[in-house]
């Protein structure tokens, strides 16, 4: 027995180192795994924020579309207007060059038929000149008036049925 007691001491030493050498290799398998725990963890906090960060970022950039988005709309709001605007301007234009048009040719028309009136022109003079010294005119026009609507009247008799026989000649000429 003396013979196996070293060699069972040995064996008994290499048992236990055998356990140790495990134990330790058990405990450097588990910091690994811990290790690579907090490693996945870390990378997890690292994406999480990244993720965070993208998200504000593309948030951020979104508030600035809705924002130049809305700009442009008021812009175009804006150019709207003021193209619908300058069209009115326009038309009122227009439309006030031919309201002044139609009153020329009311007024020329009017100013026609008081001189062919009785004393048209001697009437029309004074009360052009009555008006420029600041004379009431109302008496005046009156008399122009009348003496228009005089005039008026004497053309409308005066060879109305030579002109009538003149058309009848000339339809039957074309005929």
């Amino acid at each position: 027995m003396a013979d196996y007691l070293p060699l069972l001491s040995s064996v008994i030493t290499g048992l236990f180192g055998y356990f140790i050498a495990k134990f330790n290799a058990n405990s450097v398998l588990k910091q690994k795994m811990i290790d690579k725990d907090l490693e996945k963890s870390k990378q997890e906090e690292v994406y999480e924020e990244k993720i965070e960060s993208l998200k504000i970022q593309y948030e951020q950039e979104l508030k600035l579309k809705e924002i130049e988005h809305k700009h442009s709309l008021e812009k175009l709001e804006a150019e709207t207007r003021m193209k619908v605007t300058a069209a009115q301007a326009e038309a009122k234009i227009k439309m006030s060059s031919a309201e002044d048009e139609r009153i020329l040719k009311h007024t020329d028309r009017f100013l026609t038929d008081i001189m062919s009136g009785e004393n048209g022109m001697m009437n029309l003079i004074n009360a052009l000149s009555a008006s420029e010294r600041g004379e009431d005119t109302s008496e005046i026009m009156k008399q122009l008036i009348m003496n228009k609507q005089s005039g008026t009247q004497g053309k409308q008799f005066q060879g109305g049925g030579k002109s009538n026989s003149n058309n009848k000649r000339r339809n039957v000429k074309k005929r």
